[in-house]
C-alpha cells in the first residue's frame, strides 16, 4: 500500500525494476507496452518522489 499518489503505470514500472533490476528506459517501455515519452513522464515522477533513481 502506497501513501503516494501513483497510478497503475507507476506501479508497473516499479514492479519491472524490482523484478529485473536496473534497466534501460527503452527496455522498460517495450516490456510494458509504453511509448518512450510516456515512460519518461512516469519515471520523472518516480525520481522526484525518490521511489527510483536514474543512472547514466
Amino acid at each position: 500500500m502506497f501513501k503516494e499518489s501513483l497510478v497503475i503505470s507507476h506501479i508497473l514500472v516499479l514492479s519491472h525494476l524490482k523484478d529485473n533490476g536496473k534497466s534501460r528506459p527503452s527496455d522498460i517501455a517495450r516490456a510494458l507496452g509504453l511509448t518512450p515519452p510516456t515512460l519518461t513522464h512516469l519515471s520523472e515522477k518516480l525520481v522526484q518522489k525518490k521511489l527510483a533513481t536514474r543512472r547514466r
